[in-house]
């Protein structure tokens, strides 16, 4: 009698095999359009990150900033070192390869980001594989948390938050191997490093797994296993005095340009330690609100969890998943409490790092959705639970379902980003813009028409100036000023000179009237 396939090497291969399939799938769907699509946090949030990896030169010392302005005749600088710098550095890096035009940089900086959301699906298929020891029951549940909503609609939001999430993914998994005695301490302190450049985030699995090992500690002692590990205050050491490194490096560079930082107050307020309260029931019942978005395929949600905050009526579909989220939290129970101790440990680690990460900047997390991206740490528990009932033969079934809303979700989370992109923020016609103004020009923005926010990347080069210091104008209606250097611009951006004495203007700039 011929061997069942289960049992063949090649059945146990094929998973691997499978997410390489998704991850190519995902490289080449990423969209190649030139937009910055305004929908939610899209747009603000991936100007502002591209213009910091845009914007980093060794002459400023690598100084974290959106834009210079003019004040008082004298060149300012606006910075935002609130994160650390390898994640902006490695957008400049891809941005680099893709060359000088503005749209195929757009292009690499998003690919950029495609990239760490695949590694942090890679490293938490590692994590389900190695706590679960089924590869399919890892593959499924991989895809089913990588199709979900904010995972899907934020995957390529240039910012820090998909380096973030692979590094803390990575550490994860060294914690979980070490925790079963199958990794080696130096792997983790190497994770941690690697985690906590990337992003704060890694404190929030650091803090978890202290708490998980404080609570283990007491009935260890009992069953006479050694005392509560070192290991887990010594790689919170290094990681903080890393942390504290590029902390301290942003905010020393802050003082050394621009005179001043506002980065601990930043953090002061994000944390809410200064002097107003934090309401807690509310950031309680927006965590649930947006975790029982994150539990569902994007394909499955998208409008109903559209919302920024809990709405005052739920529709039925909302309380639908709020349903769905309190079945999955029963399964996760049962989950836990038939698991072995060191795997049990292990998801409560992963568990509390979504949880952790919010008590710790409450007022980071409220305001911007897309922080929401962390509790796929959670998710991944919640979704391991589900395929926990799933019986051994049907898994691989169950998996390449999961896989199908991955391919569903993606490429609509893709098309709906998309179609809402807005002609302002097209990087081609900021490309004719810049062509008709000379570099380092002092520009003044019409934000009647134009989205300061989105312009960051777009303004990369130039100075902003209030309208009495401009040379230039950027505005989208033709009829703000008097010389035009494109009546019919192709992006409906138009350049006008503010001076005639402004430098490279040319000598057939068209004469118009105010008002004309």
């Amino acid at each position: 009698m011929s061997a069942p396939l289960s049992s063949h090497p090649v059945w146990s291969r094929l998973p691997v095999l499978l997410l390489l399939a998704a991850s190519a799938f995902a490289l080449l769907a990423e969209r190649r359009d030139d937009s910055l699509s305004p929908y939610r946090h899209h747009a603000a949030v991936s100007g502002h990150g591209l213009a910091l990896a845009q914007n980093l030169s060794f002459d400023t010392g690598l100084l974290l900033y959106h834009y210079t302005i003019v004040r008082d005749g004298k060149t300012e600088y606006h910075p935002y070192g609130r994160f650390p710098l390898p994640p902006f550095a490695m957008v400049r890096v891809a941005m680099e390869c893709a060359g000088s035009d503005l749209g195929d940089r757009l292009y690499a900086a998003r690919l950029s980001m495609i990239v760490f959301f695949l590694g942090a699906l890679w490293f938490a298929f590692l994590l389900i594989r190695f706590l679960t020891g089924s590869p399919w029951r890892a593959l499924g549940v991989v895809l089913l948390a990588g199709s979900t909503f904010y995972v899907q609609f934020y995957k390529d939001l240039v910012d820090h938050e998909m380096p973030a999430l692979c590094g803390c993914l990575m550490l994860l998994w060294t914690i979980a191997r070490w925790r079963a005695g199958e990794g080696k301490a130096r792997w983790v302190f190497a994770a941690a490093v690697v985690a906590i450049s990337l992003g704060w985030q890694a404190t929030a699995v650091l803090v978890a797994w202290f708490l998980v090992t404080l609570l283990e500690w007491p009935g260890a002692r009992r069953a006479g296993r050694p005392g509560m590990p070192k290991i887990p205050i010594a790689v919170g050491i290094v990681a903080g005095v890393v942390g504290a490194g590029w902390l301290g490096f942003n905010i020393l560079n802050e003082y050394a340009v621009a005179g001043e930082s506002t980065i601990l107050s930043q953090a002061a307020m994000r944390m809410g330690l200064d002097a107003r309260p934090v309401s807690w029931p509310y950031i309680g019942g927006l965590a649930l609100y947006r975790l029982a978005a994150s539990v569902m395929p994007y394909s499955l949600v998208p409008s109903l969890a559209s919302g920024y905050e809990p709405p005052a009526n739920p529709t039925t579909g909302q309380t639908a998943l709020l349903a769905v989220l309190g079945i999955l939290a029963v399964l996760t129970l049962i989950r836990l409490v038939r698991a072995k101790r060191a795997v049990r440990g292990t998801l409560a680690i992963m568990v509390l790092t979504s949880a952790v990460w919010i008590l710790l900047l409450p007022r980071y997390f409220a305001p911007h959705d897309f922080t929401s991206v962390f509790m796929l740490c959670a998710v991944l528990v919640l979704h391991d639970a589900l395929f926990a009932v799933v019986p051994r033969l049907l898994t691989p079934v169950v998996a390449a379902g999961a896989g199908a809303l991955f391919v569903v979700s993606f490429l609509g989370a893709r098309d709906f980003v998309t179609e809402r992109a807005d002609y302002m923020t097209k990087a081609r016609h900021y490309t004719e813009a810049r062509a008709l103004t000379p570099p380092g020009a002092r520009v003044h923005i019409d934000f009647a028409t134009l989205v300061f926010d989105d312009t960051w990347y777009f303004m990369s080069g130039y100075t902003y100036a209030e309208r009495a210091d401009a040379d230039y104008y950027w505005t989208a209606s033709h009829r703000k000023r008097r010389y035009s250097l494109n009546n019919s611009p192709q992006g409906r951006l138009f350049v006008h000179v503010l001076r005639k004495d402004s430098p490279n203007n040319p000598a057939g700039a068209e004469k118009k009237k105010d008002g004309q």
